[in-house]
């Protein structure tokens, strides 16, 4: 596995958390938004999808995962910032598909 492997199982993971997350009022009060309607607003889609796939690490298969990063110390490092960075773009992206917004242009890093 390299970075890009790692970066875009993160995108995947990010689209996947912000299109299936459940929003709610404690979503709302964590992004300190004051909107009235928390499933139509972005920042409180982004905040629960934040959640959700932080929640999402303490199944099994997020260990076997977490295993494979962690396989070569001198690796680990890069590889969980370039996983980390896929899950914020795949959020991001994920969260203005469920809103149908336009999509942020691709970044290119």
């Amino acid at each position: 596995m390299n970075q890009s492997d790692v970066r875009q199982i993160g995108i995947n993971r990010g689209i996947e958390a912000a299109t299936f997350c459940e929003v709610g009022d404690s979503d709302r009060k964590q992004a300190m938004c004051d909107c009235k309607h928390p499933s139509v607003c972005e920042d409180c889609i982004v905040e629960a999808a934040y959640e959700a796939e932080l929640n999402s690490r303490q199944y099994s298969p997020f260990e076997v995962f977490a295993r494979d990063l962690n396989a070569v110390p001198r690796r680990a490092d890069g590889l969980w910032k370039a996983y980390e960075r896929g899950i914020g773009i795949g959020i991001i992206r994920g969260s203005r598909k469920r809103l149908n917004l336009r999509p942020y242009p691709e970044s290119k890093r």
